[in-house]
């Protein structure tokens, strides 16, 4: 009647049955009271168009038990920014230096780097907030003039979780990875498909931790995409991204749509050799679900019949058997293959 969740085990604490059940089990229940002690406090709107991404925080309660604000505005970031003396800014810059290599990033841009770097630390530190959704677009761009990858990025390797476009739903993705495993998850979109190897490219602007580089490490490079065109016609940057190709290992990736009531999870390897893009990217293949083979046409099929969100949390290793255990503890149904066909298909019927 109580409809109570349990897991049997069975045989001697020693025993590798016992063992491999209740391993799984504690990382599961690791992630699940980190949800529960957590506190995320969301930095300014939502970016512009990605009103889908939309969390209602009584869920998110409910659901989870965590403690949810999202009422802080990018001003009060960027005037923290400002305020900090000029030593302070001295000081984080050469954290950046130790960490990686500057390129085409002007003096002005660094600087601007440095002070975000110190104004959203301290802010997570006040707050006591283990995650920002940081608006990262458009509202950055329009108050300071610059984009802030650079800063996210070292927030995610200092274990203050912060993904792209004030996210809560992959927030909350990246702290269950962090749970379970302790590490930094990365923020991707898939944004190319390869027929001819079947592999997927999962990439974003530059928030990827450091630990997420090959042995080329990170470069600290201007933004793509955000910044103008000077008057000799050559591209200026505004900020700086973390750029990186992902290190060859097999991750997991997974989300959850913002109502929290269905999971999709897949695993692949990161290929060595195959270029990646400008941003933090990397080309995976060897894709599954559930140990079982996942065809590109198989994965935009299941992907666009379940109506799965377009951000991608990511993390090192194969985490499958943790994320369905955190799914049946919390009642959250985990999604499975939908194998292509040409008609329509409606996953309700």
């Amino acid at each position: 009647e109580y409809d109570i969740p349990f897991k049997w085990f069975y045989d001697y604490p020693e025993t590798e049955l016992f063992q491999e059940r209740y391993a799984i089990t504690l990382r599961a229940m690791r992630a699940i009271k980190l949800l529960k002690n957590t506190r995320i406090g969301q930095v300014g709107e939502l970016a512009d168009g990605f009103e889908n991404m939309y969390t209602d925080e009584r869920i998110l309660e409910k659901k989870f038990g965590m403690y949810i604000q999202t009422r802080h505005t990018v001003e009060d970031i960027v005037a923290r920014a400002k305020a900090y003396d000029q030593t302070a800014v001295e000081e984080e810059l050469k954290q950046y230096s130790a960490e990686g290599t500057w390129n085409r990033v002007s003096s002005r841009e660094m600087e601007k780097m440095a002070r975000l770097s110190l104004a959203f630390t301290d802010f997570a530190k006040e707050n006591e907030y283990n995650a920002l959704a940081i608006s990262c677009w458009s509202k950055f761009q329009k108050v300071y003039d610059v984009a802030v990858c650079a800063p996210m990025s070292r927030l995610n390797d200092a274990g203050i979780v912060a993904p792209c476009e004030a996210d809560i739903a992959a927030a909350i993705n990246m702290l269950i990875f962090k749970g379970i495993g302790g590490q930094a998850a990365a923020l991707n979109d898939l944004v190319a498909l390869d027929e001819k190897d079947q592999s997927l490219n999962l990439w974003h602007c530059g928030v990827a931790a450091k630990c997420w580089a090959d042995a080329k490490g990170v470069t600290w490079d201007e933004h793509f995409n955000i910044g103008s065109y000077n008057e000799k016609q050559d591209w200026d940057g505004s900020g700086a991204v973390a750029s990186m190709q992902f290190k060859p290992e097999t991750v997991t990736i997974c989300t959850m749509d913002n109502d929290f009531d269905n999971f999709f999870i897949m695993t692949g390897d990161v290929m060595p050799d195959k270029e990646a893009y400008y941003g933090s990217s990397g080309w995976v293949t060897d894709l599954k679900m559930h140990g079982e083979p996942l065809s590109i046409k198989d994965l935009i099929n299941t992907i666009s019949v379940n109506r799965i969100n377009h951000h991608y949390p990511t993390a090192f290793g194969d985490l499958t058997n943790e994320l369905c255990e955190f799914a049946n503890w919390k009642k959250i149904k985990i999604l499975q293959k939908i194998p292509y066909k040409p008609y329509m298909q409606n996953p309700m019927l």
